[in-house]
């Protein structure tokens, strides 16, 4: 076998001995805490006082023999220990009786249980005291959950049966049972039954075992173990056992059996046969809180193991690398110190077999630093470093046959992922990093704008400056700290004196004087940009971080963009349209700017339209601007609409629609809902009366625009009297009938309306005298001893305030006339 998972340990040489009777064999065994009980094929019950070293489980047990009584002529078949009871049961001859566990005597008040075939301990109890037991046994055709408390055995739920039981096991809410010919696995609480398979029972014979809560462990046809939930599912595939099984029990990750041949080891992860042990005879097994042990004729002997990480290196060594994890999956949580170097010791076994992934994974779990697999690839060590390279070639000696762009590529990864999983940072790892990024730009510049590592840009310098990435070295140069190498550098790029992507230091180049905290580094590389590109140029002034304080102020911004007027407009629209910067002097500049670039596309012959539009946008705005200095240009350009605007700032209202209307006389009456907003104001009557008058000047002509507004949803907010007097005298009154017809019935509902007015408010004048006479003339008797409930004064018949409440008091007690001073009610007329 590959290696020794197990050692068999004597515990009792010889029972026989022990009792007297030569021909005696142990039939069954339980054990709990330092107590250890058999049951032996005559009948018998043995207590052994059992310690094991705690510190130490492959140390050998010691044991000694207590006591010894007779519980039946026939052999016992199944033991249940229930320590904090200090209760025993057996089952023998069919019939489950319950003994002290120290006297090994009958307990009085007991219920015997007859016809008694299988018995089981649930591992995992659903019962809220923590004294008791549960079990499960097998009766008839039924079947009996049972808490083994104090007071006796009680039912917790019956469950039936199809036919007789052979085996059974329980953990937690379940059950599963091996009837005449099928497995069957019931949910205790709601009683539900789920079959699991069919087999021959003349060919297996049925053992059923709990692996963990709500899982068991079944034999099946051709000697299968098959795993079983509660579902009736499996999560596991089946293993594979040696025919001839007669006992067996779970210890992960292994099925031990026992047959006419002795004791097998099976691994479930790999289904490989593991180890085999020679015993005597068929041996009972059965495991006890990881203490395993095994009954071969009257001789007990314990399962001991060897250590789990000796385990695992002899599966490294053997290749077994699947096994190997497996084992240390499962078996690291009880010695977490010893697992670190075996995870390094299977991470570097399963880099040298190609698995990378998970040699990463692995690697990560170790307690070898990411740093010190650098070594892996000489290129990248950090020079005066200890070359650890052998000392892993050692441990691993298959690494030396891993081709060397193999291990690169496992390093760059392994590296990238580790910086992820751990918050700490090396510069010996980002550096590494870099250097194994360099051949891979792409990923290089991710990797320094996602990570931003800090490295040791001397160390980089040359591989990268070779592979024509000087702008990322600019960057690394950055996050070291080192900001006016990294301009200097990125500006030699720029200016063409080194090797280098120009668009990468470009970028970079603005990043950094965006966030830069000394201005002279702005003055001194900002020109470079901008020459370059205006438009990235200017993010060095609009992009800064609201976070960090300015550098300069609005005007030596200004003062230094004035040679790129590009840059100088995205500034300008940033401070206006952005930040809603309320100075007149930024707004008018950037107007000019505008203009500027009007003239020039006008006098090109080139598309105006979208300065115009932006010009136009800034004159809607509510930015503040100084009028004179762009209305004569504007003019000049003959510019009306924006004109036009320019004269509503100064309040020259109708030269402004004098303007609009003859831009476009269509969106005149537009331009006056613009400019007048407020429906039914003294402004929009005069301008639209204004708009009605340059329609129909004979020389507009506009005679359709004129009755569109006459007819229109705006015609109501003419005076028809003016309306009617600006029209000319040949217009026959047909024309306007519909404004003559609309204004008259305005007028008319204007009119009822303000006379229904008239009479409600004289109505509810009126009433309201009225009320106030009847109160006047009510009279109020005051009782001779009446006092005042305020001043708490009499009261005297000359001078009383009374409210309609009833409340009396004296008018100057009565700070507000019409409120109530008990009350605070407030009365009006």
């Amino acid at each position: 076998m590959p290696f020794r998972a197990f050692d068999l340990v004597p515990v009792i040489t010889s029972v026989a001995h022990d009792v007297g009777d030569p021909s005696l064999k142990v039939s069954a065994v339980e054990a709990g805490g330092a107590d250890l009980f058999l049951g032996t094929t005559s009948g018998l019950v043995l207590h052994y006082q059992y310690q094991v070293d705690k510190h130490d489980r492959t140390a050998p047990p010691s044991s000694a023999l207590i006591n010894f009584q007779p519980a039946s002529t026939a052999p016992v078949t199944g033991l249940c220990l229930a320590s904090a009871l200090e209760l025993l049961l057996v089952l023998a001859e069919e019939t489950l009786v319950t003994l002290h566990a120290g006297a090994l005597t009958p307990v009085d008040g007991y219920v015997r249980h007859r016809g008694v075939t299988a018995l089981a301990a649930n591992p995992d109890p659903r019962t809220d005291d923590p004294f008791s037991i549960q079990v499960c046994i097998a009766r008839r055709r039924q079947l009996l959950v049972l808490n083994v408390t104090s007071s006796g055995l009680h039912t917790v739920r019956e469950l039936a049966a199809p036919d007789r039981v052979r085996a059974l096991a329980i953990s937690g809410d379940a059950v599963c049972a091996a009837a005449a010919g099928h497995y069957l696995v019931y949910r205790v609480s709601s009683g539900r039954t789920q079959p699991l398979f069919e087999y021959d029972p003349t060919l297996v014979r049925p053992m059923v075992r709990s692996v963990r809560k709500e899982e068991f462990l079944v034999l099946g046809p051709a000697d299968l173990a098959m795993f079983a939930l509660v579902t009736g599912t499996s999560q596991r595939p089946p293993v594979q056992l040696k025919p001839g099984v007669s006992h067996w029990t779970y210890q992960h990750p292994y099925i031990i059996t026992s047959d006419s041949a002795g004791i097998t080891l099976i691994s479930v992860v790999d289904d490989q046969l593991r180890q085999e042990l020679a015993v005597p005879e068929p041996a009972l097994l059965d495991n006890f809180d990881g203490t395993l042990l095994v009954c071969a004729g009257s001789t007990v002997l314990s399962l001991c193991p060897v250590p789990w990480h000796e385990q695992v290196k002899a599966l490294v060594r053997s290749g077994d690398l699947e096994a190997a994890v497996s084992l240390l999956d499962g078996s690291a949580a009880a010695d977490p110190s010893a697992a670190a170097p075996l995870c390094r010791l299977i991470g570097l076994s399963l880099l040298a077999a190609g698995q990378t992934r998970r040699a990463s994974e692995l690697l990560l779990r170790s307690d070898l630093e990411p740093a010190q697999l650098l070594s892996l690839v000489p290129a990248v060590c950090p020079p005066g470093s200890p070359d650890r390279a052998a000392a892993l070639t050692a441990e691993v000696p298959a690494l030396t046959a891993v081709p060397d762009d193999q291990r690169a590529q496992f390093l760059r990864e392994h590296l990238l992922r580790a910086r992820t999983h751990s918050p700490l940072r090396s510069t010996a790892v980002d550096t590494g990093l870099v250097l194994l990024l360099a051949d891979r730009p792409p990923e290089l510049a991710s990797f320094i704008a996602e990570q931003r590592p800090v490295c040791d840009p001397e160390r980089c310098r040359e591989p990268l400056t070779g592979a024509g990435l000087a702008a990322e070295l600019g960057q690394l140069q950055l996050l070291a700290g080192d900001g006016e190498a990294a301009l200097t550098l990125w500006d030699g790029v720029l200016q063409r004196r080194r090797p280098g992507d120009a668009g990468a230091a470009l970028r970079y180049m603005v990043q950094a004087l965006t966030s830069a905290e000394d201005l002279v580094w702005v003055r001194r590389f900002a020109d470079s940009v901008l020459e370059l590109d205006q438009q990235l140029g200017a993010g060095v002034f609009t992009g800064r971080p609201e976070s960090l304080p300015a550098l300069f102020s609005s005007e030596e911004v200004c003062s230094f963009l004035r040679r790129y007027p590009t840059a100088l407009t995205l500034y300008l629209e940033y401070q206006v349209f952005t930040k809603r910067a309320q100075s007149e002097w930024l707004s008018t500049q950037l107007g000019g700017l505008y203009l500027d670039r009007l003239s020039q596309s006008r006098q090109l012959g080139s598309d105006e339209a979208e300065p115009a539009s932006r010009l136009l946008s800034l004159l809607r705005s509510r930015a503040p601007l100084r009028v004179a200095a762009l209305l004569h240009r504007t003019l000049a350009l003959q510019l009306d609409t924006h004109s036009a605007h320019l004269y509503c700032r100064s309040g020259e209202y109708e030269k402004a629609l004098e303007l609009a209307a003859r831009a476009e006389p269509a969106e005149a009456l537009t331009f006056v809902l613009e400019v007048a907003p407020e429906s039914g104001s003294a402004l929009r009557r005069r301008l639209l009366h204004h708009l009605l008058d340059i329609h129909l000047r004979p020389e507009n002509d506009n005679v359709a625009a004129a009755l569109a507004l006459l007819s229109g949803a705006r015609a109501a907010e003419l005076e028809p009297r003016r309306a009617l007097a600006a029209l000319p005298d040949g217009w026959s009154t047909a024309v306007v009938a519909p404004f003559l017809v609309a204004a008259l019935r305005r007028q008319l509902h204007r009119h009822h309306a303000a006379q229904l007015s008239r009479q409600l408010a004289r109505a509810e004048s009126s009433t309201a005298r009225a009320a106030l006479t009847r109160h006047q003339r009510r009279s109020v008797a005051v009782p001779a001893n009446a006092y005042c409930p305020v001043c708490h004064k009499a009261l005297s018949a000359e001078a009383l305030s009374v409210y309609p409440n009833g409340v009396t008091v004296h008018p100057g007690c009565a700070a507000n006339p019409r409120r109530c001073p008990v009350t605070g009610q407030l009365y009006s007329v």
